[in-house]
C-alpha cells in the first residue's frame, strides 16, 4: 500500500488501510527526494521500493568514494560501518539492516500517514471505517 496509486485504486475504501512504508513524505530529510523523484519521473514515488533503492544507492556511492571499486573492500566497509541515508542511518548485521526499522503507515485522507514508531509518527491512528 505504499505505492501513491494504491488509494486511486482502492477509492473512498483506501480510508484507514494500514501497510509498510519506509518514510513519509512530510519527513524534512526526504522532502528534496519526494520533488526529485517528481521531476525525473513526472509520477509521485513510492515509501517503501523507492526510497530504499535510494538509501541503498547512497551507501554505495559513499562506500567507493571511501575505498574504491574492490568489491571485497566495498563489502567490508558497508558490512562494518553505519552509513547515513535518506531513511536516517543504517548498520548491517549478518546482511540485515539493523539500525533502520520499517514504518507501520495509515493511509488518511488521501496521503499516507506514519502512525508507528513514535519518533517518526506523522499522524495518530484512525479507526478503519466500514468497507463500502
Amino acid at each position: 500500500s505504499s505505492y501513491p496509486n494504491f488509494a486511486k485504486l482502492i477509492g473512498n475504501n483506501v480510508e484507514g488501510i494500514l501497510g509498510m512504508s519506509i518514510l513519509s513524505k512530510k519527513n524534512p530529510n526526504a522532502k528534496k527526494f519526494f520533488e526529485d523523484f517528481i521531476g525525473k519521473q513526472g509520477k509521485e514515488a513510492d515509501t517503501f521500493f523507492a526510497v530504499s533503492t535510494f538509501a541503498s544507492l547512497e551507501i554505495l556511492q559513499a562506500s567507493v568514494k571511501k575505498v574504491g571499486l574492490n568489491r571485497a573492500a566495498l563489502r567490508d566497509y558497508i558490512s562494518t560501518n553505519t552509513h547515513k541515508t535518506i531513511m536516517g542511518e543504517v548498520k548491517f548485521s549478518n546482511n540485515y539492516n539493523t539500525s533502520t526499522p520499517g514504518t507501520v503507515s495509515q493511509w488518511q485522507n488521501n496521503e499516507l500517514e506514519v502512525i508507528w514508531p513514535k519518533d517518526k509518527k506523522t499522524a495518530d491512528s484512525i479507526n478503519k471505517s466500514n468497507w463500502k
